[in-house]
Formats: C-alpha cells, sequence, structure tokens
C-alpha cells in the first residue's frame, strides 16, 4: 500500500492539516520522522489515517469500554452517554464536524480515496453528533462503498491487512510498546507476542506437548497391554495350525455341501414354477375348449360361415345398387337433354320462319328492281 494524500479537519490536537506525500519535501524521501511536542497531534496523524482506513484507532480500542457524559453539551443523537472508546470522542469540542480523507493506492494497484466523516445535527456546535458516515471510493472505477461490511472486506483486499494485523505490522501501540521496554526480563516474550502477534505459536506449542503427553500415555498402556500377552510354545503353535488346517477342511466341505444344496434348490424352485406355469396353461387350455362348445360360440361361428357364403351375393348387391343410382343419374341428365333440345328445336323453328320471312321481303326487292330498271337511266341524269 501508498499512501498519497491525508486530509484532517477538527480531529483531536488537529484543526486543519493536508499531508501530501507525493509532493513537496516528502515525494523525495522514503523513510521520515513524525515528532513533536505533547499535544502537537503525532498520534492524530495516525488516528486519522486508522480512521479513514478500518473506523477505529489503536488508542481508542486500548480505552475503557466506560460511559461518558459531556454535561456542558449533547453528545449523541440518542440523548445517552457514549463509550469512550467511540471512535466519535476524537472530534474536537466546539465544532460541528470534523473529517479525515486519505488518498492511496492498494497492494492490488487500484487508486482509492478512503473518507470517515462525523457532524452535529444541523453543522450546529450545539447539535447532537450523529452517527459516523464512512466510505471508501474507487477512483478509478468511480464505485463508492457506503455498508461498513462491504468496506472493510474492499480494505482488507486493498492493503492485505485486518485492523489488528495493522496495528501489530505498521502501526505499534505507542503504550505497549513502553511498556516492553521498562519491564522484567521474564515479561518481555509475553509483551512481544503481543506486539508481533506471535502468541499464537505457544498455544501451538502448548497444544503439542498435550498431544504428545497423550499420545505417550497411549504408548505406556500398550506396553503394558504387550507385556501380558503368553508367547505359544513352538509344539503349541503346531498344534493350533493343525486345529486351523483342520476347520479349513471343514470349512471347505461345508461350502461344497452349501453349492451343491443351492443347486437342488434352485432346481426345485424352478421345477415348482413350471409345474405351476404348466397348470395355468391347462386351465387356459380348458377354458378355450369350454368356449368352442358353448352355444354363443357355435352361433358366432354359424354367422361366420353364412356371411362368408353370402360374399358373392353382397357383392352384386353392392354393384346393383351402384347400377341404379347411376340410371338415376342418366334418367335425370336425359330429362335435362331434352329440356335442352325442346329450347333448341323452338329457337331453330323462329330462325327458319325469320329467314323464310326475309328471303320473301329479297324477293320482293328484286321483283321491285326488275320493275323499276327502265327508270335507272334517268334517275343517274338527274344526279
Amino acid at each position: 500500500m501508498k499512501l498519497q494524500k491525508l486530509t484532517i479537519k477538527n480531529l483531536a490536537s488537529i484543526e486543519d492539516a493536508v499531508i501530501d506525500f507525493e509532493n513537496g519535501p516528502l515525494s523525495e524521501e522514503s523513510l521520515f520522522l513524525i515528532c513533536g511536542e505533547t499535544g502537537a497531534g503525532k498520534t492524530t496523524i495516525l488516528d486519522a489515517i486508522c480512521l479513514a482506513l478500518y473506523n477505529e484507532t489503536p488508542r481508542m480500542d486500548h480505552a475503557e469500554n466506560e460511559k461518558y457524559k459531556d454535561l456542558s453539551q449533547t453528545f449523541s443523537a440518542k440523548k445517552e452517554d457514549v463509550a469512550i472508546n467511540d471512535s466519535r470522542q476524537l472530534m474536537r469540542r466546539n465544532t460541528s464536524e470534523a473529517w479525515t480523507e486519505l488518498e492511496f493506492t492498494g497492494s492490488n494497484e487500484m487508486p482509492y480515496t478512503a473518507r470517515w466523516y462525523v457532524a452535529r445535527a444541523h453543522r450546529k456546535i450545539s447539535g447532537a453528533v450523529q452517527d459516523v458516515r464512512w466510505t471508501l471510493e474507487n477512483n478509478k472505477s468511480g464505485a463508492q462503498l457506503n455498508k461498513k461490511n462491504e468496506i472493510k472486506a474492499e480494505i482488507q483486499a486493498a492493503v492485505g491487512l485486518t485492523f489488528e494485523q495493522f496495528c501489530r505490522t505498521t502501526m505499534l501501540a505507542q503504550g505497549d510498546f513502553t511498556k516492553f521496554l521498562q519491564s522484567k526480563e521474564s515479561e518481555k516474550s509475553d509483551i512481544l507476542e503481543k506486539l508481533t502477534g506471535t502468541s499464537i505459536y505457544s498455544e501451538i506449542g502448548a497444544e503439542i506437548y498435550a498431544a504428545t503427553k497423550e499420545r505417550r500415555t497411549e504408548y505406556e498402556n500398550q506396553n503394558r497391554k504387550l507385556e501380558g500377552i503368553h508367547i505359544l510354545a513352538e509344539e503349541e503353535v503346531t498344534a493350533i495350525k493343525e486345529a486351523i488346517a483342520t476347520q479349513n477342511a471343514g470349512v471347505k466341505e461345508a461350502n461344497e455341501q452349501k453349492t451343491t444344496a443351492l443347486a437342488k434348490r434352485d432346481w426345485l424352485k424352478k421345477y415348482s414354477e413350471l409345474l405351476l406355469t404348466r397348470e395355468q396353461q391347462k386351465k387356459m387350455w380348458e377354458g378355450k375348449q369350454a368356449q368352442l362348445q358353448s352355444d354363443e360360440f357355435k352361433q358366432k361361428e354359424l354367422l361366420i360361415k353364412e356371411w362368408n357364403a353370402t360374399a358373392d351375393a353382397r357383392n352384386w348387391l353392392s354393384t346393383l345398387k351402384q347400377q341404379q343410382q347411376q340410371q338415376q343419374q342418366n334418367h335425370a341428365q336425359a330429362g335435362m337433354l331434352r329440356a335442352s333440345f325442346a329450347r333448341l328445336d323452338g329457337g331453330s323453328k323462329w330462325l327458319c320462319g325469320f329467314l323464310k320471312e326475309q328471303e320473301d321481303k329479297l324477293h320482293r326487292a328484286e321483283k321491285y328492281l326488275q320493275e323499276h330498271s327502265p327508270l335507272l337511266p334517268m334517275f343517274e341524269q338527274s344526279q
């Protein structure tokens, strides 16, 4: 993780500060010292980084979980005492808001801006202190997280450490380190384990010791059992082997008898099944014979014979019906043709009369022309 810029506003002893790690003198140094008089804000800088990243600080984490009430002003919107280890206690008195903002690049090479913000109601100094607003923004994608669980998961992925791991490896608690320097030699081991987080190895060692002790006890118990075991003589071993061989031969013979008995049982079972099948087939055959001898079957058989015997007659009857239908169709068509003939015959007679009438007119016209033909030259001269 690489810190880029830290902004602090109204946090503990710092009223307003901006620390740019990438510009100015800090950008040219890989190692620098945070120093100053008591109350100058050295620890506040570290608190600001922790608040932005984890919404917690080592200073408040080590404080007692006791209630605190500021009689001069209302500290909580819930109108109740606030625990001393509440991170909101870091907001400067007589201010309306406080925040810390950290720009950094995570171990995953992604740029982030983590912001921790708290304010009084309506931004008034007399207002009750509201809940903390903690956000994390991915400066590359623009995505912003507002839920604590999501921010914690993303911070752990970006930084690679939980809050406890961050405090043990990156930011040593000031009080614990001083205690370590001033403690006795016999106590330094416990304090060093607490600072470095290696107490787990002591726990593992204790578990290994307990497991070793348990296994040793089991080993001793097994040895005592072995001491009580009687070792057989050569003759006893031979006798036992012969007895085992005899028993094996008996088992083999019993298995052969069992196989033979099972084969007989299977044969008898198959024979019984065949007898049952034969009996069922016999009953079925007798039932069919009874049906063949019944009056109902004989009547049906006679009906079938008569039906087969009249096959030709039924075919001729079907043909006759078809011929009758065809004859009816022919009669109907003949009636239509007679009606058509009558219409055509009437038309023919009318045409004959009309033709005769026209011929008469033609004869009269020719006769008229013959009678008046001598007058034709005179008519032409008049034209």
